[in-house]
């Protein structure tokens, strides 16, 4: 700035879609402070001709100052116009300035004497951002009373001639694509993959159509976050790639909202984005994204970064699916000889008994080896129907040493993994109540508290001891409770929550699953 280098390269551009993602990254950093973030915006919020970098540079900085100096309360975002420029405010109710501060904090390394701590800077930011301001033709000013907080003001100029968005501000990404097609090593994709990409530039996505395309990639686009939304529900995908930058809801916002309904591992997410400061890597990972790629973007990179994702997730998936199939061989030759002696026992006595037992078994059976077990998730309904059938066949064969009672919530729909509560139900059967000389009941319990679903497998069996209950973790090497150690391991990979056990010797057991409710749908290929 001192030896007058600084040159911007100025475009017409919209201020939404900067506030927007800044002040949502600003809310990942304000979530261990009492500080709320509002924004009042105009239904149309004019262009301006500036240089998108610089003023993104300025807005980050006013925003962060505020944070920085309100310990508690509310920072507000207003914009407003006149025929020549808009104007940017940051209200804060924070420590706020005297006049003597207020002469000194344009000045560089000056520091107010109320800041917070000596390690938040050296006092160039405000300097630079408002000759950043000035160099653009407008102004950064600033109100402040003592102890009431702040308001700084950005002045930039409109665009008089309305400029076309999108040329100026697509370039690097085209001219990106364009010189890698010359030197590109081909990268084997994963054919009929399926993307979903949102960009709020149309140029943009369709230059990620045709580079990801061509790799075999099935790819969707939109510029609209309705339109995403809509799609997400309706389709099943393998990664999303976001804009961070966008008018109607920034890409932190709705990455964390994708991570309220599908884990890391369930579906990837990759956003994409021009904003490269640390506070902004660090507030896409922490909204749940897995990478973080950059613009002007290099393409090949993106492509790896793309592929090893997928890998990941197929990778994964097949252990999973081999976890359900190993899963799924566990039903153990005794069971299979009792149920069919019992069978034999009732074609003797009652021959309408023998049939419902039939029917149930062969429905336990159907069940156990469905081909969509193999799948991340099926319906809670198909997985309490094997449930059901599991439970009338013992019932028949133990008579009135099990008791079965059911609280089930019907209007709750959600998706589990399959085979999570079968393996649960029987080990609370053989080594609850089995041992036990009188029998005993078991509790399944379905409900709804706030955004989950909870469910409860209750018995008034033996128990377990203390010392046995380590069985629950995968990681110490027991083998003694498969059930449990795969259905807890596989929640885990999916829900980010595995089974939470409580048990007291000689009282009985509790096993509790938790689903995030969310927006789940099932899977749906168009």
């Amino acid at each position: 700035m001192k030896s007058n280098k600084i040159r911007l390269e100025p475009s017409s551009i919209s201020i939404e879609s900067i506030l927007v993602g800044t002040a949502d990254m600003l809310r990942f950093m304000a979530e261990e402070k009492d500080v709320t973030i509002h924004m009042r915006l105009p239904e149309s919020v004019p262009y301006i001709y500036a240089d998108e970098h610089r003023v993104t540079q300025i807005v980050t900085n006013m925003l962060h100052n505020a944070l920085k100096f309100t310990p508690a309360g509310n920072i507000t975002i207003e914009v407003s116009s006149d025929a020549s420029h808009l104007y940017f405010k940051v209200i804060d109710t924070g420590i706020g300035m005297d006049a003597k501060t207020q002469a000194r904090i344009f000045i560089p390394y000056e520091k107010g004497e109320d800041s917070i701590s000596e390690s938040e800077g050296i006092g160039l930011g405000l300097s630079i951002s408002r000759q950043l301001a000035e160099l653009h033709g407008g102004s950064l000013t600033a109100e402040s009373v003592f102890g009431e907080g702040s308001v700084f003001t950005l002045s930039l100029p409109l665009d008089a001639d309305r400029t076309e968005l999108y040329k100026v501000k697509t370039m690097s990404l085209i001219e990106s694509a364009a010189s890698e097609q010359l030197s590109e090593p081909h990268i084997q994709a994963f054919s009929g993959y399926r993307i979903l990409a949102i960009d709020d530039d149309p140029v943009n996505l369709m230059v990620l159509k045709q580079a990801l395309e061509a790799d075999g990639y099935q790819i969707s686009t939109t510029a609209s976050a309705t339109e995403f939304v809509h799609q997400l529900d309706t389709y099943r995908w393998d990664l999303l790639i976001i804009d961070v930058m966008m008018p109607e809801i920034s890409g932190f916002r709705l990455t964390k909202r994708i991570r309220s309904r599908y884990s890391l591992t369930e579906l990837p997410v990759l956003l994409l984005t021009a904003r490269s400061q640390p506070e902004d890597v660090y507030a896409g990972f922490q909204a749940g994204a897995n990478e973080y790629v950059t613009k002007p973007v290099d393409m090949l990179e993106l492509k790896m970064r793309i592929k090893s994702l997928l890998e990941l997730k197929s990778s994964i998936e097949v252990r999973l699916s081999m976890e359900a199939a190993w899963l799924q061989a566990q039903i153990h030759p005794h069971f299979l000889f009792n149920t069919l002696n019992t069978i034999g026992a009732l074609s003797a006595i009652d021959n309408d008994r023998m049939l419902r037992l039939l029917q149930e078994f062969g429905n336990y059976l159907q069940a156990s080896f469905n081909g969509k077990n193999l799948s991340s998730r099926i319906p809670i309904e198909k997985e309490m129907d094997l449930v059901r059938s599991y439970l009338y066949i013992q019932k028949e064969r133990f008579g009135e040493r099990l008791q079965v009672n059911w609280e089930i919530d019907h209007e709750i729909q959600f998706s589990i993994p399959p085979l999570t509560l079968q393996p649960l139900v029987e080990n609370a059967v053989l080594h609850g109540l089995q041992p036990k000389e009188d029998g005993g009941t078991i509790l399944i319990h379905l409900f709804r508290k706030g955004n989950n679903a909870f469910i409860q497998i209750k018995d008034n069996g033996i128990g377990i001891p203390s010392a046995k209950q380590r069985l629950l973790h995968p990681s110490d090497g027991h083998r003694n409770s498969i059930g449990l150690i795969n259905t807890h391991s596989r929640l885990q990979k999916l829900n980010g929550c595995g089974l939470i056990l409580c048990s007291e010797e000689g009282v009985g057991t509790t096993i509790q699953i938790s689903i995030p409710l969310g927006e789940q749908t099932e899977d749906q290929q168009p």
